[in-house]
């Protein structure tokens, strides 16, 4: 990097961006500086429509409505949108910068490397997010009354696991609300499909318990260590998710405690009515087993992706030390040869990537979608009398002639060369990650910090060494 170095672009004012960070099929996101008065700043993450969707309303107003949802929303496991800047007839939105990485990027490395993720971490982080995304169901609209916020995309790629040990709830690009401006158009789906609630695939109504079941399916990935999707195509997907066929836990792997497996598989229950009722109810029948300290977490994600955390790291200190161009993308930026990891260290922008919306044409998901309702409504057909309420849905949607779309995230790689394995066989042995077990954790300092009515982080001084 050399040291003629031009100007940030300046946006709202008082916000430096600077190189990309990070990109998505709907928006990049820049790293940013925010200044204030008396030397004050802060890293912060700005994200940014692409030029070709800044002019399309829908677009406008889905990211609109994400930061004015997201904004209602103040708790330590969700990221904080700090702001939201329209000009020059662009869009940004300003949000908290967190140092770590997502969930999915973790469980790849850890599937890489042979790791099974420890229970007590599975569990820690999933109580984490399980706690954010209570606070967005309870998210009040500033005149007070409840906004009925449903995220619908709960999966790996929206849980950002912080180099703090604490997880966060990311991304409500796609998420329902009671007074949302932009809305789900008939015959269209939303989220990823390997996640998706029955009621969800369905076309039914959805509210906080889809969610749960998103959470679920989230920590029976952990668990397990695989895709439930993983070997199967759509249709198989979806039939195992509208007939309540997903295999627990506890069958592929027999250490996992009874506990756990009894708790992840009332959550994927098929009918919402036999979920639990809350997001919070969930976290707490999950705290009655050992759960993992902050620092144990830390310690996890330190140990799977130590050159990408080590190399962010150097990026923010160049950023601080020397500034960057608006123009230079920090997926290219070279460490200062003076850096013991510059040789080894690669900056992987997918880690904090925005995963914005690919709605592709649903053809094969239209068809597994029919294969599963003509299933469930057979299955119905032969039961005893008294028809469940999806019967009832069965017979009138499945003449429905509108056509499918679907909104999923790009595939990864390691998905497309994953092994075709079934969901009934046996996970691959796998060798436990080891968890930091020292003294009993300070629960004053478990989390660290506290988060003020505007979303900003205060640690605490005892927790601070």
């Amino acid at each position: 990097m050399t040291s003629d170095v031009r100007a940030p672009q300046r946006v709202g004012g008082k916000y430096l961006l600077y190189g990309e960070i990070g990109t998505g099929g709907m928006a990049q996101v820049r790293l940013g500086r925010v200044e204030g008065a008396l030397g004050f700043s802060r890293t912060v993450a700005v994200k940014r429509l692409h030029a070709h969707l800044a002019k399309d309303p829908d677009f406008v107003a889905m990211l609109v409505d994400e930061a004015r949802l997201a904004g209602n929303i103040h708790h330590p496991n969700v990221v904080a949108t700090i702001d939201v800047v329209a000009e020059n007839d662009e869009l940004f939105v300003v949000m908290e910068y967190v140092h770590g990485a997502s969930l999915a990027s973790l469980l790849t490395a850890a599937r890489t490397s042979k790791q099974s993720v420890p229970h007590p971490v599975a569990v820690r982080v999933a109580v984490d997010f399980l706690s954010g995304l209570h606070a967005a169901h309870e998210a009040l609209s500033p005149d007070g009354h409840v906004m009925g916020i449903v995220h619908r995309d709960v999966s790996p790629q929206n849980v950002l696991v912080g180099a703090d040990g604490v997880s966060r709830v990311i991304d409500f690009g796609i998420a329902k609300a009671r007074d949302r401006v932009q809305t789900t158009r008939e015959g269209e789906l939303k989220g990823k499909l390997g996640y998706m609630a029955p009621e969800q695939l369905l076309g039914l109504s959805v509210d906080r318990r889809t969610d749960v079941y998103g959470a679920a399916m989230v920590l029976w990935e952990m668990l397990v260590g695989r895709r439930r999707s993983e070997g199967m195509n759509e249709g198989q997907i979806v039939t195992q998710a509208v007939t309540g066929s997903i295999a627990s836990p506890k069958s592929f792997d027999a250490s996992i405690p009874n506990e756990i497996d009894q708790v992840v598989t009332r959550a994927l229950a098929k009918e919402k009515e036999a979920r639990f009722d809350t997001a919070a109810d969930m976290a707490a029948a999950l705290e009655n087993y050992e759960m993992a300290s902050t620092r144990d977490v830390a310690e996890w994600v330190a140990q799977l992706l130590p050159d990408v955390l080590d190399h962010r790291a150097q990026l923010l200190a160049v950023l601080r030390e020397r500034g960057l161009a608006a123009s230079e993308d920090l997926t290219k930026l070279e460490v200062p040869a003076s850096s013991p990891s510059a040789e080894t260290a690669k900056f992987d922008s997918s880690e904090n990537k925005s995963r914005g919306p690919l709605i592709v044409a649903g053809v094969g998901v239209a068809f597994a979608l029919t294969t599963a309702i003509a299933l469930v409504a057979t299955r119905t057909s032969s039961a005893p009398a008294g028809p469940s309420p999806s019967a009832s849905f069965v017979s009138s949607a499945s003449v429905a002639p509108s056509p499918i779309v679907v909104t999923t995230a790009a595939p990864t790689a390691s998905s497309s060369s994953s092994a075709a394995t079934s969901s009934a066989s046996p996970a691959p042995s796998r060798t436990q990650a080891p968890v930091h077990r020292g003294k009993p954790v300070d629960r004053r300092c478990d989390p660290p910090f506290t988060i003020d009515s505007n979303g900003i982080r205060s640690y605490k001084r005892e927790c601070v060494r």
